[in-house]
């Protein structure tokens, strides 16, 4: 299972959320578009309601995440608005599923990122979240309710709609 949260549309053009997996692997891939300007809530949401719950029910042996930080707000190429608190959060979130579902088993390997601070910052946070004891401190409790920005929604919602089609 390939799952992705990203700036959309953005170079190279690929990562709509039709993009569900190749005709023996429908519905192995989740890309999850999000227009320009969006931070760490609308993140979270995704990896709340649209991630952890996929990663459940696929329940991977490992959870390999590529840790990329253009989404960071201050990177130089991408315009979304991540903090380095929402990466750890993210990271947290995936940690606890990854407890959860593969008896922890979760690597990260640096993807990219444009932004030295924000690599700096970004990084710290998510190999804090990996490291961190289950009941450490939280940007926000998983599974909270966050306001997301009205333009996310429909991002989502046209992800979870591929999903359904691909997914009988």
């Amino acid at each position: 299972m390939y799952l992705s949260v990203h700036q959309y549309p953005y170079y190279p053009g690929t990562g709509a959320p039709s993009e569900v997996g190749g005709v023996s692997a429908r519905g192995s891939t989740i890309n999850v578009g999000l227009p320009p300007g969006l931070g760490d809530a609308e993140y979270l949401h995704v990896f709340d309601t649209v991630f952890v719950p996929a990663l459940r029910r696929f329940r991977p042996d490992l959870v390999l995440v590529s840790a990329g930080f253009d989404p960071y707000r201050d990177d130089p190429l991408a315009q979304m608005s991540v903090t380095a608190a929402g990466f750890g959060a993210m990271a947290r979130r995936l940690r606890l599923v990854a407890d959860e579902v593969c008896e922890g088993r979760m690597v990260a390997v640096l993807e990219g990122g444009y932004d030295l601070h924000g690599l700096a910052t970004g990084i710290t946070s998510v190999l804090d979240a990996m490291d961190a004891p289950a009941a450490g401190p939280r940007l926000v409790e998983p599974g909270a309710a966050l306001p997301i920005a009205g333009d996310a929604a429909p991002s989502i919602l046209a992800t979870l709609a591929a999903h359904r089609e691909a997914t009988p």
